[in-house]
């Protein structure tokens, strides 16, 4: 029995402007799908997601941070990989998303269509900002015992996410994560400021459900 595939689709905070641009220019599937989706998000909000992404030559390390744009460009872009690997015929055995990568994750495993999909990303942005708090989130490179040993970080943030034994998101109010910034900094600790100004997946900042057709996903 052969290694299973698996696809993996990351959530907010991966994201930069000029993100899969190689692939939009030579690989048609993916042209095709990234013009497809782009469409119907055109047709929700009158704005072009590929227009921002690709269109004003803004530099990879500029912040790509305009949450009605950026929730949809990571939808957009991780499904149109997708269809390329299929095009290919690679096929996942399993599919897993973290945080806004759901929605991929469900969508490739046919338990949501994509016009779904689409609509409750563009839902839940305007949600967030316009009812959420502002903070953000912090990943750090350290083993998960300095959260749990540090008050500067621990009444400061919360520890949402453990990627790995040193690698660990935080999320947190924007003087919280401000204040436990300093603190990493000053103990010289490798981290990154994700380009986010809302505390993902923080206690208290649930959003209210909306009703969406979910089906019987065709991939674990």
């Amino acid at each position: 029995m052969g290694k299973s595939i698996v696809f993996l689709f990351s959530g907010q905070g991966s994201q930069y402007y000029q993100m899969g641009k190689d692939l939009f220019r030579d690989q048609p599937v993916f042209r095709h799908w990234m013009q497809h989706l782009d469409q119907h998000y055109y047709g929700i909000t009158g704005n072009s997601v590929i227009d921002e992404l690709y269109g004003k030559d803004y530099p990879i390390s500029q912040p790509f941070d305009s949450l009605q744009l950026t929730h949809p460009a990571i939808f957009m872009i991780e499904y149109a990989l997708a269809q390329v690997f299929k095009e290919q015929q690679i096929y996942p055995d399993y599919v897993l998303g973290t945080s806004l990568g759901e929605f991929a994750a469900c969508t490739v495993a046919g338990a949501l269509d994509y016009a779904s999909a689409l609509e409750s990303l563009v839902v839940q942005a305007d949600i967030i900002q316009n009812h959420c708090e502002p903070g953000g989130m912090m990943a750090i490179l350290d083993q998960v015992s300095l959260f749990h040993n540090e008050p500067e970080l621990y009444r400061k943030c919360e520890l949402v996410s453990v990627n790995f034994d040193t690698h660990f998101v935080v999320s947190g109010g924007a003087a919280g994560l401000s204040e436990a910034e300093s603190y990493i900094k000053a103990r010289r600790v490798m981290y990154q400021r994700l380009p986010i100004h809302y505390a993902f997946t923080l206690n208290g900042s649930i959003l209210p459900e909306r009703h969406i057709s979910v089906m019987q996903p065709r991939v674990p």
